[in-house]
């Protein structure tokens, strides 16, 4: 029985003998091919507008599918107009990439890209910020879900991204079938995320699209196929919640906090949330209320306080935490035993009362750290544990911190600070404290924030432009007197510093409140806290509390105690006020902050605050742009080498046959110009190649008698009369290619690697014909 051995043909080049007929079947297709591939784009964007409407069932209104309907239809409007009138179809995909990009950068974050369009490195830590609020969002909120920036962000980032591979998929490389795996991605998601809600409107849509699609580009008559994947996608999205574990969403703080980069970055977006949910709960033997630490931030770079980076000690179990830091025998000691039970806490870091001795009944690799006290595991979460904490708690009295001088003991780090601190930050350090000793200044700081100067305010700070934790920040923050935890922790420990006392700052949650439950204490979100700690030799950290009207007074810092120094009164303790000072109720005309110079428009509100969009990594954020556009552009010249390797793998082992031979040689044709007629034998078509090369090519007629007597022979006779061909196939397909390449000239080869036409046009579908 003959073989069919004809190969592709390229469209709109001229013919030989036995081409299309003029007025023929095959000239009308290519009179059509542009209607078709705008057809297949429309399918295509109806089928992910039809699945991005699914999501309706978990998101509030339709405001969100409208911006993601926006973005689809411009991402695959720009692959199909490229191809309508660009004369190389292969940039389709990199347009439509670029556009993409483009897009993301006009809608998320103009103010940071260069004329709103050409992303920079404060654009990607934008998005980065998006990126972490829509987790937070996604995590905190319930169905149905408000649909703020963030979230519709990462709706049109994930879907945009899918129908991005979808219009490669479907399009450019022809097999419209596994379209069906991003579409599924997206059907999934509101049965997955919440059983029981789902659009089957939403289904039935995508399905119609589908099978539109599949029918346009390969034209198929049979509509099962794509009702029967249609089902699937239905049956599957529904079955799947009942064989899947329930998802418990977890209390996601921000990315410092969950990731154990800086947990104090984006502390105050935390405290910003409106929904307040339980972290932990926790009962103690002695059943008072405590603090829980979390982490110590002791590097003070001037823009930021930061975690010191330390290696991880493996002998550093959590079964016994050693000596703890700079106590003496004399300071008065109180056992406690705590039980904490973390209901929903992404954190690398254990909730822990200060000083912890052991913690038992902890699964995973966690490890203490001796100069804070606090445990972090690797790879490991805070979510679900239930565990016992053996701790004392340190109550040095009045008469012992005054005795006390400021720390001496290897605690040299703890008083670094920038050479070009600003200068009312040791103003008023030294005007508050004045010089009565290390206790007596670090009670008339705390005093000094905590005496009704200043106010408690978590939005001040972002609407003014001076959210974070850097020295300008600090400046900023003390003549605007009005921020939240952070500001108030970070300036005290500033101020303890300048006055020669060692201080950091403690990330970590209030006490919380009774529970319902007599002896137990629940600890929620909005209990998310920081304070800071100075350093007094012999009795180690002390614990002070400088922000108004949060947390609770040690008896050594409650001046209403007998025994501790009163606080100088703040109108004798406070320098003079500029006369400039911006009140901190109204916004600075120009919209930027005299000391910092921030703009606060300059990322949107909901992406969190400008600190966050201050990223060290710009360089490589710029280098993963490079990265991606150049790994965008060199996918054909891949996938094309993936071919050819795996036909040469397959020839090796005796897998290949002549017709596979030659397939290759009809790819490596088109991809350098060739123009190939399909209803040609391949002796014609080998004609048309030879006509292309500077010379003959021997490596050209083996490969043409092994696929004619592969055609007329059979596979088994051809081997055995082709005086070894088969085992020579590689090596002739490569001949031949160097000799196409070499014809080709120095800019057609380049084309012909980096731009394959073989792949980018539905020409090579290994059709075969009679010789």
């Amino acid at each position: 029985m003959a073989v069919d051995t004809r190969s592709p043909a390229r469209e709109g080049r001229s013919s030989t003998a036995r081409g299309p007929v003029r007025g023929g079947p095959r000239a009308r297709r290519g009179r059509e091919k542009p209607r078709s591939t705008l057809l297949a784009s429309a399918s295509l964007a109806g089928a992910f507008l039809a699945a991005a409407f699914g999501l309706g069932a978990l998101l509030d209104g339709l405001s969100w599918w409208a911006v993601v309907s926006l973005v689809v239809l411009i991402v695959l409007g720009a692959a199909a107009l490229t191809r309508a009138r660009a004369r190389v179809a292969a940039l389709a995909p990199i347009v439509s990439a670029v556009v993409f990009v483009v897009v993301t950068t006009l809608f998320f974050a103009p103010g940071s890209a260069i004329l709103g369009i050409i992303p920079t490195p404060d654009t990607i830590a934008v998005w980065r910020a998006l990126a972490d609020a829509a987790q937070t969002s996604i995590s905190e909120q319930t169905v149905p879900a408000t649909a703020n920036v963030a979230i519709v962000f990462a709706a049109s980032v994930g879907i945009g991204a899918l129908a991005w591979v979808g219009d490669v998929v479907a399009i450019t490389l022809r097999r419209p079938l596994f379209v069906a795996v991003p579409l599924l991605v997206i059907l999934a998601i509101p049965p997955v995320v919440a059983p029981g809600r789902f659009d089957i409107a939403s289904f039935v849509a995508t399905s119609a699209a589908f099978l539109a699609l599949l029918v346009v580009v390969r034209g198929t008559r049979q509509p099962g196929v794509a009702v029967g994947i249609g089902a699937v996608a239905v049956v599957g999205s529904l079955l799947t919640p009942l064989v899947l574990p329930a998802v418990q969403p977890s209390v996601a703080f921000g990315p410092g906090l969950s990731t154990g980069i800086n947990p104090v970055l984006n502390l105050g977006d935390d405290l910003r949330r409106t929904t307040d949910r339980t972290v932990l709960e926790y009962s103690t033997e002695s059943g008072s209320a405590q603090y829980l630490r979390l982490v110590t931030l002791e590097r003070f770079t001037g823009d930021e306080w930061a975690p010191t980076p330390t290696r991880v000690d493996t002998g550093n179990t959590l079964d016994d935490f050693g000596a703890i830091p700079g106590l003496e025998s004399e300071v008065p000691l109180e056992p406690e035993t705590t039980a904490i039970d973390v209901a929903r806490l992404s954190s690398p870091w254990l909730p822990l009362p200060y000083p912890a001795l052991s913690v038992s009944g902890v699964e995973g690799e966690w490890f203490f750290e001796p100069r804070g006290l606090s445990a972090s595991g690797v790879g490991e979460t805070a979510t679900g544990l239930d565990y016992t904490v053996s701790s004392v708690r340190v109550t040095p009295t009045p008469e012992q911190l005054l005795a006390a001088v400021p720390g001496t003991d290897d605690v040299d780090d703890y008083l670094e600070l920038p050479d070009d601190l600003p200068e009312v930050i040791g103003e008023t350090a030294r005007t508050v404290a004045g010089d009565d000793g290390a206790y007596t200044s670090a009670i008339r700081l705390q005093e000094f924030f905590r005496s009704g100067d200043f106010d408690y305010s978590e939005t001040a700070p972002v609407d003014n432009g001076y959210d974070g934790t850097g020295m300008e920040v600090i400046a900023t923050f003390l003549e605007a007197r009005s921020g939240y935890c952070v500001h108030f922790s970070s300036a005290m420990a500033v101020m303890a510093r300048e006055l020669g006392i060692p201080a950091r700052v403690v990330v970590g949650f209030l006490p919380g409140s009774t529970g319902e439950e007599p002896g137990i204490f629940e600890v929620s979100t909005h209990d998310l806290h920081a304070w800071p700690e100075l350093y007094f030799d012999g009795i180690g950290w002390v614990q002070f509390e400088p922000t108004p009207g949060r947390g609770a007074l040690e008896t050594y810092a409650d001046v209403s105690i007998e025994g501790v120094p009163e606080a100088t009164p703040p109108a004798e303790a406070e320098p003079d006020e500029p006369d400039d000072a911006p009140d901190p109720d109204v916004d600075p005309d120009d919209g930027t902050d005299p000391e910092t110079d921030q703009d606060p428009d300059s990322a949107l509100p909901e992406t969190g605050s400008t600190e966050s969009a201050q990223t060290p990594q710009g360089g490589l954020a710029w280098v993963g742009v490079a990265a991606l556009i150049l790994g965008l552009a060199l996918a054909p010249a891949l996938i094309r080498f993936g071919q050819r390797a795996a036909f040469v793998r397959r020839a090796r082992d005796g897998r290949s046959d002549a017709v596979e031979a030659w397939r290759e040689v009809v790819r490596d044709a088109t991809d350098t110009g060739v123009a190939l007629v399909d209803t040609a034998t391949p002796r014609e078509n080998a004609r048309l190649i030879e006509e292309a090369l500077f010379s003959a090519e021997p490596a050209l007629s083996r490969v043409l008698a092994r696929v004619e007597r592969h055609a007329f022979a059979g596979a088994t006779a051809a081997a055995a009369a082709g005086a070894g061909a088969e085992g020579d196939a590689p090596g002739d397909v490569a001949a031949v290619r160097s000799a196409l390449l070499t014809s080709a000239g120095a800019g057609g080869a380049l084309r012909a690697t980096v731009l394959p036409r073989s792949l980018l046009r539905a020409f090579d579908r290994g059709r075969t014909t009679r010789s």
